[in-house]
């Protein structure tokens, strides 16, 4: 048998060089330096969730039916060329095409990374400790993350492209990690694309029949909608506006995203403490508040505010996942995971130019506040419609599925 067991330190390493998003900080003042508007800069967003959209399936599939390996060595290289891409270009056209080599790099990758570590993990016997070896992985990822969130900033004012070039470059210099894993074996199953295709119409089946599992797709995508919108096009021109300067940007970020990302590792507790149903709250008036209070003060103190709906972000990606796991069948659970990001990302290659084409209309507060009304909407409905939990199921605990980009 391949010696599967040095996948785990592997993975850590792979994550620890991916994890420097130096980029973070800083992405959307690059693209303005060059005249993008949030309106184009949304249709960027808008383009490669389309393309994760369409790509979701047939990516999934090979990775499935073809090998993991190559999946995640594939994902890799196409990102870390997107990047590069990104950071030579000057014009809209060459970043559309950076961002379609990136939606191929995520369509690849997406589960593909987390399935090739379970089934190594597996294969050695030690799936008891599967969580606990995913919160290691976690923890590379955040110190690489942190500390680059501090560089970004740095880099960008010696050269607004070193970021962007630098990152890819390690993308690319991790596919030699990649290319030293072992191939877990694949399970003695009847795989074939046909088969596939109906293990997708069986996901959606049960996804439509069972409330829970409904309901659950349902909270994620109306809570992540509205902070992608903020996040991916207009974030950082918003802390600007009330009051930060660029160089303030490399404390801020590693503050946001460490708290966050720390928060994220203890998120299991903080369920067990609060429960489902007060998980549930928390996460919804967080978001809900969060924006409004967001959209209706222009002042440097509302920075709190911010770190804490990110905080409250990171935890919902663990709750969310481990309620879809709990009331979700093993055999179909990372199918309905596909499902999830299909629906999600069609509804993203929507809404991205929407929500850049009204702050460039409207402005950033406005379009904060637009964001705001969607959130409290949503989170009444999401109040007045939620199944009551089963308690006779017991509740199984997931990490983060890790996308290329946080």
């Amino acid at each position: 048998m391949p010696n599967l067991k040095d996948n785990i330190w592997k993975n850590y390493l792979l994550l620890f060089i991916q994890g420097w998003w130096f980029i973070l900080p800083i992405f959307i003042l690059y693209f303005q330096i060059f005249g993008i508007s949030f309106t184009q800069l949304g249709s960027l967003e808008s383009i490669a969730a389309a393309l994760l959209f369409i790509l979701t399936i047939p990516c999934g599939a090979f990775s499935d039916l073809i090998s993991r390996k190559v999946s995640v060595l594939l994902g890799t290289l196409f990102t870390g060329f997107s990047m590069i891409i990104i950071g030579l270009s000057s014009s809209y056209g060459i970043f559309i095409l950076g961002y379609i080599f990136w939606a191929i790099g995520d369509s690849f990758l997406f589960n593909a990374r987390g399935a090739m570590m379970y089934d190594s993990v597996i294969q050695i016997g030690r799936e008891e400790e599967y969580l606990k070896i995913s919160g290691r992985a976690n923890i590379f990822s955040v110190v690489s993350l942190v500390i680059s969130g501090f560089l970004g900033p740095i880099l960008f004012s010696v050269n607004p492209r070193l970021p962007w070039c630098l990152m890819g470059g390690l993308w690319i210099l991790s596919s030699g990690v990649i290319i030293t894993m072992e191939e877990p074996e694949k399970q003695k199953l009847d795989y074939t694309f046909k088969n596939y295709i109906k293990k997708i119409e069986r996901g959606v089946k049960f996804t439509l029949h069972e409330k829970h599992v409904l309901w659950g797709i349902m909270f994620i995508i109306a809570m992540n909608v509205p902070l992608s919108i903020y996040n991916d096009v207009f974030s950082q021109a918003y802390l600007l506006e009330i009051g930060f300067r660029e160089e303030s940007f490399k404390f801020i970020f590693p503050i946001i995203y460490g708290l966050a990302s720390l928060t994220a590792s203890q998120s299991h507790r903080i369920e067990k403490l609060l429960g489902e149903t007060g998980s549930f709250l928390f996460i919804v008036t967080v978001h809900s508040l969060g924006l409004l209070l967001m959209g209706l003060f222009r002042v440097p103190s509302i920075i709190l505010v911010v770190i804490v709906l990110y905080i409250s972000r990171d935890f919902r990606w663990v709750f969310a996942d481990t309620y879809i796991n709990k009331y979700a069948k093993s055999q179909i659970r990372a199918t309905i995971l596909s499902i999830l990001m299909m629906v999600q990302e069609f509804i993203l290659s929507i809404l991205y130019i929407f929500g850049g084409y009204i702050t460039d209309i409207f402005g950033i507060h406005p379009t904060v506040l637009i964001l705001s009304g969607f959130t409290i909407c949503a989170s009444i409905t999401l109040i007045l419609t939620k199944p009551k939990s089963n308690l006779n199921l017991q509740l199984q605990t997931t990490n983060q599925n890790n996308h290329s980009r946080p």
